[in-house]
């Protein structure tokens, strides 16, 4: 199996792991320039936060492909110039749409065309206005326009026109519809790579610190014996250990995941196995 003949199996790693994240923390975090000092302070605040939120990821049987080579810094100052390039492209109409639908609802208003309680100055030209401060801002990624998001759309303004055949049409409108969603992609997928960067550094330096202790965890014994079965040697193990435990019987295997399938399908090889 390639694995030491003395090891020790540690129930509790959680010291370990909590010094590792401190590690990388230092490492990856300390070096960086101050805006992506900002972005870090922002959104993962100290080492224990960024831990737990990596945690999922830990625990995953598989993480997305990781260059390693690269620094967060790196990572942080490309995934913020192709946010701040997206950002730009997405603001790039909104001061003229902004006006336009501004003078759309005024005229609508004063010619009583909409719902006078549900459609009135006192509503919209708050959104108007966050909506322009939003466009004017490089750096403002969030916008909060509250119901503004829901109303500011073709169907929207379809549940508040009086005369439905005469809702007007507008590119805005149709914007306003994947606006909200298309902000929230923007910021989650530098987190994304950031949070992925960070478990991908800290799983692996967490296995090397165990490695160098000769210890191991219950999840290093699934993992370890999952990576021997796919070695070179792999067939070989399969074998004695079908020939030490001719009969296998698994409980509640509908709660096997795919990393357990995978071990239990390489041990049994052509075996049998009934439900």
């Amino acid at each position: 199996s390639g694995s030491l003949f003395t090891q020790t199996l540690e129930t509790d790693h959680s010291d370990l792991l909590a010094l590792v994240v401190k590690d990388y923390w230092r490492q990856q975090c300390y070096p960086l320039q101050a805006e992506y000092v900002l972005w870090t302070l922002e959104h993962w605040q100290q080492p224990e936060v960024l831990q737990r939120k990596i945690s999922p990821l830990l625990h995953a049987h598989s993480l997305p492909q990781v260059d390693l080579e690269l620094a967060l810094g790196q990572i942080l100052q490309r995934g913020l110039a192709q946010q701040q390039q997206t950002l730009q492209a997405l603001k790039a109409p909104w001061l003229q749409w902004s006006q336009e639908l501004r003078c759309i609802l005024d005229a609508a208003v004063a010619e009583k065309a909409v719902n006078g309680r549900s459609v009135q100055k006192r509503f919209y030209n708050p959104w108007f206005d966050k909506i322009n401060a939003w466009a004017e801002d490089a750096d403002q990624v969030q916008l909060d326009i509250g119901t503004g998001f829901a109303r500011l759309t073709p169907d929207g303004l379809h549940a508040v026109w009086k005369d439905t055949s005469k809702v007007p049409e507008h590119p805005a409108l149709e914007a306003m519809q994947h606006l909200p969603k298309q902000l929230e992609n923007l910021t989650r997928a530098l987190d994304e790579q950031a949070l992925c960067h960070a478990a991908a550094w800290i799983k692996a330096r967490f296995q090397r610190e165990k490695q160098q202790r000769a210890e191991m965890g219950f999840d290093d014994m699934l993992t370890r014996l999952d990576s021997a079965l796919q070695s070179d040697a792999g067939e070989r193990l399969a074998e004695v250990i079908r020939q030490q435990f001719p009969v296998a019987l698994i409980d509640e295997f509908q709660d096997t995941d795919p990393l357990q399938y995978r071990i239990f399908d390489a041990e049994i090889g052509r075996a049998s196995c009934r439900e």
